[in-house]
């Protein structure tokens, strides 16, 4: 998100493992800042699958559902705590599971990629949605 003290930024290989659109595996690392004030390595990695069902027969339009995890260096998720302001000891390594679905269209004789979503993200402190905008480019 611009213009917020949130920005999530991620750079991701996505593999399908078939010819035709359907099962495929992701992987990638990013960096994000919630804002917390903690100045520490703030990156993650993020890995799951996805599966396209395509909307129309000759179309390059699909309906994306897609599971994974994502490994944190810092959490950033967690309520601040009541009355002070988040410290070091506040933020530990942690894993956050998602499950989402969204809109994706293949464009340019499939070299790009674009993608609109929302997931829901759980982790061991809370659940919550979050939606996401995707742009990438097929090779």
């Amino acid at each position: 998100m611009f213009g917020t003290p949130i920005s999530m930024v991620s750079i991701n290989y996505e593999r399908q493992l078939q010819h035709s659109p359907g099962l495929g595996l992701l992987v990638g690392i990013g960096y994000y800042d919630y804002g917390s004030g903690v100045d520490d390595n703030k990156f993650s990695l993020p890995f799951g699958i996805n599966y396209l069902i395509k909307l129309k027969r000759h179309e390059k339009s699909f309906i994306q559902l897609a599971m994974g995890a994502t490994w944190s260096s810092e959490e950033g998720f967690k309520d601040p705590p009541v009355g002070r302001y988040a410290t070091k000891d506040d933020f530990d390594n942690m894993f956050s599971y998602s499950i989402g679905a969204g809109f994706r269209q293949h464009l340019l004789n499939d070299k790009l990629m674009w993608r609109v979503d929302i997931s829901y993200i759980v982790n061991k402190y809370r659940g919550f949605l979050f939606p996401g905008l995707s742009v990438g480019y097929r090779f």
